[in-house]
């Protein structure tokens, strides 16, 4: 749902101007699921890579799963769109600033905190090394009190009423209310299983494909009969995993 969420510039723009807590960001251009190499071929897919109104660059991700080393991926990530938006001959003062803002359910770093900032710095000082990258570590499972984590928790709502965040209720009540909702989920799945293939191999795709369609079907955002159809499950099947 997030990624669908994001093809919205609106919606992109609102939760960043929360998270990066400037209320003057605006965004020229948001690609979902962007899909880039690095110089051996290898795909990386970006949940939402964005350029912002200041010429700077940020990549929203979500990982709902913590099977994974998020840090290097969040390293590997950052690296791969440098390379790619660096033209030939440009100085290294040219390169453009990023910031990954790396949004998960559970706290990558054990510390209780809803967000967590990370730059480079240098041990012995404790001087922070300005090279144009932050990262911001997000997480929905604490509620600080902060507007950061009030976000985070309509993020886990079906329905969205807080004011605060009117594009984000909005577009969730449009997703929601489509008529066609359950046709455009399916194929909204099969396009991220066609790309999680090209990143992982087949036996993951098919993993992260029922992971997604267990994730639709708990957040109400897709039908359980249409979801285990799409597994090629019975229901009873399907829904003892979304229950276990």
């Amino acid at each position: 749902m997030f990624r669908k969420l994001c093809e919205n510039i609106a919606f992109v723009e609102e939760i960043l101007r929360v998270i990066l807590e400037d209320d003057k960001i605006t965004v020229v251009e948001v690609i979902p699921q962007d899909s880039i190499q690095n110089l051996r071929g290898r795909s990386v897919i970006l949940d939402a890579y964005c350029k912002l109104g200041n010429g700077s660059y940020c990549n929203v991700e979500v990982q709902r799963s913590d099977s994974d080393d998020h840090f290097r991926r969040v390293r590997y990530h950052a690296a791969c769109i440098t390379a790619n938006v660096v033209d030939p001959g440009e100085q290294f003062e040219q390169v453009d600033d990023l910031v990954v803002v790396y949004i998960s359910e559970f706290d990558p770093f054990d510390e209780g905190r809803t967000v967590y900032h990370v730059r480079n710095m240098v041990e012995e000082t404790g001087r922070a090394v300005l090279d144009g990258l932050r990262e911001i570590y997000v997480n929905t499972k604490y509620n600080d009190g902060s507007e950061i984590a009030e976000l985070m928790q309509c993020l886990l709502e079906p329905v969205v009423t807080n004011p605060k965040f009117p594009a984000l209720a909005k577009e969730l009540q449009a997703e929601k209310g489509n008529v066609k909702g359950d046709e455009s989920m399916c194929k909204l799945v099969e396009e991220y299983a066609q790309k999680r293939a090209k990143e992982y191999g087949e036996q993951q795709k098919a993993e992260g494909v029922l992971e997604t369609l267990v994730s639709l079907v708990k957040e109400k955002s897709l039908d359980p009969v249409a979801a285990a159809r799409k597994a090629n499950m019975s229901e009873s099947e399907f829904m003892k995993l979304v229950q276990g």
